[in-house]
């Protein structure tokens, strides 16, 4: 990469943007929980960087609203004050601004040392529901796979790249596990149907969810031509094309997605 003068990182403010890139990818959707990524190690800190930021959004007519399926025979036990086990369905979740939660965006950049945490990321099941919905890692990390009810679990990995498995937690226990090989890898129990997560792993410092309203950001980019992916559990994988000026500006981007036709609507 060429070197270049001041740092100047584009801020996105709120979620309106001027003269954004407007993206259509009818095969895809997203999600929320929005994660910053700090300086990259292998950007020198002398060169110009800039953020990447944007908006996913919802197109087309929205899909109905519609809770999970808990059998009270099923639940017993879930909640220590006998309390309902929440139904909420995470599975695609758009904001009344059409905004989409829970969309991994990521870059990759050329260089980079992945900066893996020394201490495990936790994935906790609490009154049978897991603690979050989508959990992002990178490659090499431990997860430490909790149990926090009384009621037993089991953590069921449903993955091609790293090694699956399917671990019975009792009340109260832990299980750690490390992930090696970049995948989304969705995540179930097998006595609590409805419950179920996704624990994506990447290869990359350079990523994040996009949070309630669809937003996302990833900074320290430095000046050049990069590829965002994203991935929705719903709806798969799409991308689209980016570029960090040499000023440090990176043009916002707003995608637009919509949710698969079947093939009799078609």
């Amino acid at each position: 990469m060429k070197n270049h003068t001041p740092l100047l990182l584009l801020a996105l403010a709120g979620f309106a943007f001027s003269n954004p890139t407007v993206v259509y990818a009818p095969d895809v959707v997203l999600r929320v929980a929005q994660d910053e990524t700090p300086q990259d190690p292998a950007v020198k800190s002398d060169v110009v960087q800039g953020t990447a930021t944007g908006r996913v959004v919802f197109e087309g007519s929205l899909p109905p609203k519609k809770d999970l399926t808990i059998p009270e025979a099923a639940a017993k036990g879930c909640t220590s004050d006998g309390s309902k086990v929440s139904a909420q369905n995470m599975q695609l979740m758009i904001h009344e601004d059409r905004g989409i939660a829970n969309v991994l965006v990521t870059i990759e950049v050329e260089g980079q040392k992945l900066r893996v945490p020394k201490e495990p990321v936790v994935l906790d099941q609490i009154q049978c529901r897991f603690d979050q919905h989508v959990v992002v890692v990178l490659a090499g990390t431990t997860i430490s796979f909790r149990n926090s009810d009384a009621v037993p679990h089991n953590v069921h990995t449903f993955s091609r790249k790293n090694k699956p498995f399917n671990r019975t937690l009792p009340g109260h226990s832990s299980y750690e596990a490390v992930m090696e090989r970049a995948e989304s890898i969705q995540i179930s129990c097998d006595f609590h149907s409805w419950m179920r997560s996704y624990l994506c792993v990447v290869d990359t410092n350079f990523y994040a969810l996009t949070d309630a309203h669809g937003a996302f950001s990833i900074p320290g980019l430095p000046p050049g031509e990069y590829t965002a992916k994203l991935w929705h559990e719903k709806l798969g994988r799409s991308s689209v094309a980016l570029a960090v000026a040499a000023d440090g500006t990176c043009k916002p981007l707003e995608v637009k997605l919509a949710a698969k036709q079947s093939r009799r609507s078609k």
